[in-house]
């Protein structure tokens, strides 16, 4: 008897399957620098990570809840389970924003990427990067490198799908 349950065919890419979305304070959490107190994230005060709450734009607009790191070298680790590949939701600008090394180490496969956190447009513009992973529970690190000038530092990531 066929099954009543919907079954995923085997030609659809596995990717496509949803997605968990680790937003800021999960991200906090999940690194065991931030806990959840009267439905705020609090983040330990040495952690070289913060949550960004209520930013403006120049014009006026809320920009969305992110974790953002000020300095080189700023790192962060964390382990979830992941399913093939790794998405970053991040902000590019023109001030002070550098690069990041997002690396992990799966059952399977290791690896890191280099995303770029500037651009040279008087604005900030939100990016979407996929990267291909391993599978399994995953040590994921964070770590803010220094861009080509000394000023650019800076790093906003908005959420990261697994």
């Amino acid at each position: 008897t066929p099954s009543s349950y919907p079954v995923l065919h085997q030609g659809v890419d596995q990717l496509a399957q949803s997605r968990l979305v680790l937003h800021a304070g999960a991200i906090l959490r999940l690194a065991g620098v931030g806990h959840k107190t009267g439905g705020k994230v609090l983040v330990d005060p040495a952690c070289p990570w913060q949550i960004n709450v209520g930013e403006r734009s120049s014009t006026g607009r809320f920009r969305p809840t992110a974790i953002v790191a000020k300095h080189p070298d700023a790192a962060l680790q964390f382990s979830v389970e992941v399913r093939g590949s790794i998405g970053v939701r991040y902000m590019q600008s023109y001030e002070k924003f550098g690069r990041l090394k997002l690396s992990w180490k799966c059952p399977d496969l290791g690896g890191w990427k280099i995303l770029d956190g500037w651009h040279q447009d008087h604005s900030s513009l939100p990016v979407n990067e996929r990267i291909k992973a391993g599978s399994g529970l995953c040590k994921i690190q964070l770590l803010t490198l220094p861009g080509l000038e000394a000023s650019r530092s800076s790093f906003k990531i908005e959420y990261i799908s697994v």
